[in-house]
């Protein structure tokens, strides 16, 4: 029937066609990327570990033959 059509959405605006509810896509909130500033800073502000350079072992490559 005509009234158990729905309208989808893309990105929050509606298509102008109408599909039945096993057709109907829910819009996802991925599509809304780009739409709103986000900072999400990665880098670590103190990286090393608290140690000091002389408490670590040394490397020493050993070499057999």
């Amino acid at each position: 029937m005509l009234s158990d059509l729905k309208e989808p959405y893309v990105r929050g605006h509606r298509t102008g066609s109408l599909v039945c509810w096993t057709c109907l896509d829910v819009d996802h909130p991925q599509n809304f990327q780009g739409l709103r500033a986000v900072e999400d800073p990665q880098a670590l502000r103190k990286s090393r570990p608290d140690v000091p350079e002389t408490s670590v072992p040394a490397y020493t490559p050993t070499f057999i033959g």
